[in-house]
């Protein structure tokens, strides 16, 4: 199968440069490949021929978050760093030099762009983070002599991986791997069961994206950009949240609020683009909820006790969790639970839908206590009014939370053993010639 798709890979490129250019999306990263190979020329020409970069690659900007910490870890110990991304979110946000020597795209997973990007390259090792796997750069690697390290690898009950049509794709691909790094001992299993009898090491070896998530609750200075006295009563985030758990969120905090007129509500929608956030300011406003919006008050606008505030701004949720006593993370009765780590980082009880399949720290938190599944509108009510108004259950779920998250740092420095090992032995690839 890995055969096939090497020989299909070249006419979907011809066909994605030429039909995939009407489609806006993929012109757009048609277009910001382009020079990729002089790009990394004048890297290699400004470093020298014993330049061998530690090359990480991610999907987007939501992945290398979660592997942030490594590359950080790896430019204070003098290794130079490589990241490429495949989409277009992740270059546009960082700049070389800072968390790397360069920032790029992936090129497109041709054979023969795969191997000029290994031979310009010339990685002393690769680490392929999350899922993104793209066969012909992983074979070209392999070919290389550099080894590949399969990092934060997850394989949930509806992986791909799992897919009958694609587990014996799987069973030729994953074995190029000299180590596959999978997030709990449950994933691990998963890959063991899949490549049983084939020779793959396969280690439970965290995620570090909790590592992440504690480093972005320390550095957040979030919370400066509230009104002072909004953080004055008890207060409750909703994350990441869309229409469904709008429907249940906010009339709950609705009833809440009119038995406790000091409570407070930070939403911070999913897509809080304009048409969303009127829709959710005509729902408040049937709810006799009064609300005001966060640019508002950063333009001038003056605070005046709105029990609600909505967040029109991205980047900024991770840090206002720290403001909260509990947690509404979206995503649970749509697409499937957002990040639930990033409030357990704060010590929150936490809330969300039934659809939290695709997430096992949502599944740890029910588990070990630090969370709750929501199912109605009744649940809500009941379980937030539980939580702000009783001091020893907000206690006791966000004790659990702490505890959770505390017992899964330090995977950074489990990763960075690793790569430092692999990186004694570079593998010493030589620049391609000009074409």
């Amino acid at each position: 199968m890995l055969t096939l798709y090497r020989w299909l890979s070249l006419p979907a490129w011809l066909l994605l440069m030429s039909v995939g250019r009407l489609i806006p999306r993929v012109r757009e990263n048609i277009l910001a490949r382009r020079g990729w190979p002089a790009a990394l020329r004048r890297v290699r020409a400004q470093r020298g021929p014993d330049w061998h970069p530690v090359w990480i690659h991610c999907a987007s900007m939501g992945e290398f978050e979660a592997i942030r910490p490594l590359a950080r870890a790896l430019r204070a110990q003098g290794r130079p760093v490589v990241l490429s991304f495949f989409s277009t979110s992740g270059p546009r946000h960082l700049k070389d030099g800072v968390e790397a020597d360069w920032v790029g795209y992936l090129p497109f997973d041709t054979p023969c762009a795969a191997r000029l990007f290994l031979r310009l390259l010339a990685p002393a090792v690769a680490v392929i983070t999350k899922h993104d796997l793209w066969p012909n750069h992983i074979l070209a690697a392999r070919a290389a002599g550099v080894p590949l390290l399969f990092v934060n690898a997850n394989f949930h009950p509806h992986s791909r991986l799992a897919s009958p049509w694609l587990r014996r794709f799987h069973r030729q691909l994953l074995p190029q791997f000299n180590w596959i790094a999978a997030v709990s001992p449950a994933m691990a299993e998963r890959f063991r069961d899949l490549l049983a009898g084939l020779p793959v090491e396969v280690e439970a070896c965290g995620d570090s994206r909790f590592d992440r998530v504690v480093e972005r609750a320390r550095e957040s200075r979030a919370l400066e950009r509230l009104p002072r006295e909004f953080l004055t009563g008890p207060r409750l985030v909703g994350g990441s949240t869309w229409e469904p758990d709008e429907d249940y969120l906010l009339p709950a905090f609705a009833e809440l609020w009119r038995a406790r007129p000091e409570l407070r509500l930070l939403l911070v929608p999913h897509e809080p683009r304009d048409p969303q956030l009127e829709r959710i300011r005509q729902q408040l406003d049937e709810l006799g909820l009064e609300s005001c919006r966060l640019s508002a008050l950063e333009a001038g606008e003056t605070w005046h006790g709105q029990p609600v505030l909505l967040v029109d701004q991205v980047g900024l949720l991770a840090g206002l969790y720290g403001a909260a006593w509990a947690a509404w993370v979206g995503g649970g009765f749509t697409t499937g639970v957002h990040s639930v780590i990033e409030p357990a980082a704060f010590g929150l009880p936490v809330f969300f839908g039934p659809r939290h399949h695709v997430s096992q720290e949502a599944q740890d938190l029910l588990a070990c206590g630090g969370a709750r599944e929501i199912h109605s509108l009744d649940e809500a009510r009941e379980w937030l009014g539980r939580v702000l108004a009783d001091p020893a259950v907000q206690l006791r779920m966000g004790t659990a939370s702490t505890v959770l998250v505390g017992s899964r740092t330090g995977t950074t420095a489990r990763l960075l053993e690793r790569v430092l090992a692999c990186t004694a032995h570079p593998a010493g690839l030589s620049e391609a010639p000009e074409a």
